[in-house]
């Protein structure tokens, strides 16, 4: 879709460059300083983020703590963001739209964005997650914009 040469393009994976359960359970204790640190460094590298989404009316990325961190840190440092979804869940979102039912039902899914309960596999990681946002940006400064900035991708789609 971004005419990128193969040759020139890498991906970096949050899980396997910011393993998220090898921060949480190396032994020692992480601060929310030192979390936050690493991501910025980490996002400010590579530059930009790909969201991938399920779905565009049930997004599972929307509900996940470390998600919802990393793309507020890419909106805070201006980097980038491309969203995509599978071509099932693109043909699913062009016939709602069609409909008439689509973007309405989206957006309100969007708008619904919630840090302070979003949720990750283990709980200490929410919780890690959770204060973070709490001692740093505040939840409602974190809800509002990764839901803007989601909402712009989406209208880039």
């Amino acid at each position: 879709k971004e005419n990128l040469c193969p040759d020139d393009t890498f991906l970096w994976v949050c899980f396997f460059c910011n393993n998220q359960y090898r921060i949480k359970d190396a032994g020692s204790q992480v601060s929310p300083q030192e979390l936050k640190s690493t991501f910025e460094h980490s996002l400010e590298q590579v530059g930009q983020m790909v969201i991938m989404l399920n779905d565009f009316f049930d997004p599972l990325y929307i509900d996940r703590a470390w998600c919802i961190f990393e793309t507020y840190i890419c909106v805070t440092k201006g980097l980038p963001m491309t969203m995509i979804v599978p071509p099932a869940a693109q043909a699913d979102f062009k016939r709602k739209l069609d409909n008439g039912v689509g973007l309405a039902g989206v957006q309100q899914k969007f708008e619904a964005i919630d840090s302070k309960h979003s949720r990750s596999t283990k709980p200490e990681n929410s919780q890690l997650i959770h204060d973070l946002i709490e001692q740093t940006y505040g939840f409602e400064a974190v809800n509002q914009q990764v839901k803007v900035q989601l909402l712009h991708c989406l209208t880039l789609e």
